[in-house]
């Protein structure tokens, strides 16, 4: 008896698990190639803006960040003079971008940056 609820709760386990795994999981796919010419080296972390639907790629080598408009899968801004950018975060509730810099070891806010960042 002191064996049945532990045998039982096993069970049930057991059955709910077959359940999970034959359920069909989303697959990542490709959907468009973005080139980003004159960027060389490599590309270190993203960040995104959900809402604006832009993707921000820092580019390492070339002591960047690029900006790339997801609706035209194309680049639409690139900021300069980063010094090996590799941390990216995008703050939608402050619409405020921030980037880890190795090169000095510095963060900086790129609201600074704003007047270059969201002229067309």
């Amino acid at each position: 008896m002191k064996y049945c609820i532990p045998t039982l709760l096993c069970a049930a386990l057991l059955a709910l698990s077959g359940l999970a795994v034959g359920q069909e999981s989303p697959v990542l796919s490709l959907k468009a190639h973005i080139l980003l010419p004159n960027v060389n080296g490599r590309i270190d972390h993203v960040g995104v803006d959900v809402k604006g639907q832009r993707l921000f790629v820092a580019a390492v080598d070339n002591q960047t960040l690029e900006v790339i408009d997801l609706k035209s899968a194309a680049r639409v801004r690139t900021i300069t003079d980063l010094g090996e950018p590799q941390g990216v975060f995008y703050d939608a509730s402050t619409n405020r971008l921030f980037v880890a810099c190795a090169l000095n070891g510095s963060q900086r806010s790129l609201m600074e940056l704003r007047f270059r960042f969201s002229q067309p």
